[in-house]
């Protein structure tokens, strides 16, 4: 069995639109200013917060190339090492919190 992931197609996957999306605050402007409701809003701090996190992470790369390229080097040199019991508490510990996150009553 080999361990290769070096065959995988690194080329980005192509992204087909018909038309583009309609803008959720362009459409909300418009019913807002044909009805002359337009009422204040109130953006809260986690909001503010998320904002921030959002566009520092619009920044970042999706794929972090030095540790595709270490973890790469170790298995090609035989050196890497899965560990399933620290797999196993990660994934129990996300069922745990989506279990924790999911609606309660039905």
């Amino acid at each position: 069995m080999s361990n290769k992931i070096g065959a995988l197609d690194q080329r980005p996957s192509p992204v087909a639109t018909s038309a583009p999306a309609p803008r959720v605050r362009d459409s909300l402007a418009d019913t807002a200013a044909g009805s002359g409701n337009l009422k204040d809003v109130t953006i809260t701090e986690t909001a503010r917060q998320m904002a921030t996190l959002e566009k520092a992470l619009a920044g970042l790369p999706a794929i972090n190339d030095l540790r595709v390229a270490a973890v790469r080097r170790a298995i090609d040199e035989g050196r890497y090492q899965i560990d399933a019991d620290r797999i196993a508490v990660k994934v129990l510990a996300f069922d745990r919190d989506l279990a924790a996150a999911a609606p309660k009553g039905k």
